[in-house]
């Protein structure tokens, strides 16, 4: 079973998600009137925008593979709370949360049930701010089509975590669920 990608913005923060040409941009393709599953989501010059929401959410992309690494460019023009994109692992779609509590943490939001602000979520990194009005890029790499499965994540060049493990110990955040 193959699993979406998606971004989501929390609570009342005003992002931009930029686009660059590259392999596999799946920007290219994001047209804001079919993609939206809540919030105001728009295309610009620069990429696409979301106006400030609670859990404003977008799909981008379904048919992932098993292995694939995601690079996102984007902007946090307002608020505290979380960007987080949903990655899929498996068959399974955890949130990769940036900020995620106010800025308490950056993580995988469900790691053997525990929140992204839980001292003993082993991808927790704490604090977990980001600067607004400053351009963030998040790489991401997956690996899962052998077990242990893996993710690895960098924030603007440095690394935040790089979990191993099994799908059955993600779960997806279900406020953040995408159809």
């Amino acid at each position: 079973m193959k699993i979406q990608l998606a971004l989501i913005i929390s609570l009342i923060s005003s992002s931009a998600f930029a686009q660059q040409a590259r392999e596999g941009d799946i920007l290219a393709t994001f047209d804001a009137a079919k993609h939206p599953v809540k919030g105001q989501w728009s295309r610009t010059d620069n990429g696409i925008r979301v106006e400030p929401a609670a859990a404003a959410r977008t799909l981008l992309a379904t048919g992932v593979p098993d292995d694939y690494q995601l690079t996102v460019e984007f902007t946090r023009v307002s608020g505290d709370d979380s960007v987080a994109v949903i990655i899929p692992v498996g068959t399974v779609s955890p949130a990769l949360e940036l900020s995620g509590w106010q800025g308490q943490a950056h993580g995988l939001s469900r790691v053997d049930g525990l929140s992204v602000k839980d001292s003993k979520n082993p991808t927790g990194v704490r604090p977990g701010t980001l600067s607004n009005g400053k351009r963030h890029k998040l790489e991401v790499t997956v690996r899962a089509s052998a077990s242990p499965h893996s993710v690895s994540a960098k924030l603007d060049g440095k690394p935040l975590f790089a979990w191993q493990g099994e799908a059955s110990r993600l779960q997806p955040n279900l406020a953040l669920n995408v159809p």
